[in-house]
């Protein structure tokens, strides 16, 4: 009998995370560029004037009068050539940016991998970093949904697996349940047909012990109720 297709699903778009990732990260590094930028123009003049000031040999005084002492102390902020820091730049602007960026990447091979399809005999799709599975439904022991990731989780005798990022996370679980239950009805006339066998060779069994009269009437009477489950 040929493979029927129930349902497929439909996955999330990840290219909107990934670009939304992407836009914030170089929001970032161009704010802290600005920001530099600015601070870097005022570290030019800043140079210009200590030039200024080394090459005059000029050297700046203030005065006070503290108790009708005058008295003279040095307060020239140029006494010393001015630095520029770098290392605000790299951990304020390039840090997040390039953080960013691995993450978006990151995200995209590992969730747009996800893809899952049931069919009447089987689930097969591909779960994280693109790995590939295949489940017959006699290996599925149970399934529930996922609300973290919205997708679905199925219980195998290999372990659990998980389907991420589904739009139709309902309508997969919904299908998957449903197979379960008709699987359940098939197998159920079975074992009561065990369990129908299974107690004729215990009465029959019965029946010889008492004919036997290792038992009594009495006991192969309470023993037939039980088996029978009356």
């Amino acid at each position: 009998m040929e493979e029927k297709i129930l349902v497929k699903s439909e996955q999330y778009n990840v290219k909107k995370i990934f670009k939304a990732l992407i836009i914030i990260g170089s929001l970032i590094l161009l704010a802290v560029s600005i920001w530099h930028i600015i601070d870097y123009i005022d570290y030019l003049d800043d140079v210009e004037t200590w030039r200024t000031h080394e090459h005059n040999q000029i050297t700046c005084y203030s005065y006070y009068t503290i108790y009708g002492n005058l008295t003279k102390e040095l307060s020239c902020r140029y006494s010393h050539r001015p630095t520029f820091y770098w290392g605000d730049f790299l951990l304020f602007g390039v840090v997040p940016f390039v953080s960013l960026i691995l993450l978006a990447y990151i995200l995209k091979f590992w969730l747009s991998s996800y893809e899952m399809v049931v069919t009447d005999k089987r689930i097969y799709g591909k779960v994280a970093w693109g790995k590939r599975v295949d489940l017959p439904f006699d290996s599925i022991s149970a399934t529930s949904t996922l609300h973290l990731f919205k997708g679905v989780s199925v219980s195998s005798a290999s372990g659990r697996i998980k389907f991420l990022l589904i739009k139709n996370a309902s309508e997969m679980y919904n299908e998957i349940n449903k197979l379960l239950i008709e699987r359940q009805k098939k197998e159920s006339p079975t074992v009561i047909e065990e369990k129908k066998t299974d107690s004729s060779d215990d009465l029959i069994k019965l029946k010889e012990l008492l004919d036997k009269e290792i038992i009594t009437q009495e006991e192969f009477d309470a023993k037939k109720k039980q088996l029978l489950g009356l």
